[in-house]
């Protein structure tokens, strides 16, 4: 699935208000991409509409959670409790060597 096969029905607009909530994790990746415009909010890298998280695929650029999934469940699909990253940044992150806020 690519970045111009959205908005699905019941999403907003790309040039308007988004929503804040996504259906489910590829679609909340997608949205906080989409929200930082592809790039990397670490590091500042661009990144295309094409790139991004794929379960099973090379990952370019994803949506981290600025709140951890597991102790903050209400907010997995929330678009604000995300920052866009690429791979090496993500890594850095979860190792501990950076922190995102």
């Amino acid at each position: 699935m690519f970045a111009n096969e959205f908005p699905r029905n019941g999403w907003s607009s790309w040039d308007g208000e988004i929503l804040e909530t996504a259906k489910d994790d590829k679609e909340w990746h997608l949205m906080v991409c989409h929200r930082d415009h592809f790039i990397c909010q670490v590091c500042g890298m661009p990144f295309g509409a094409g790139m991004y998280f794929e379960e099973g695929k090379n990952q370019f650029v994803c949506g981290h959670h600025l709140k951890r999934k597991g102790a903050h469940p209400e907010l997995r699909l929330t678009v604000s409790n995300g920052k866009t990253v690429c791979l090496p940044c993500h890594n850095k992150i979860h190792s501990g060597k950076i922190t995102l806020e």
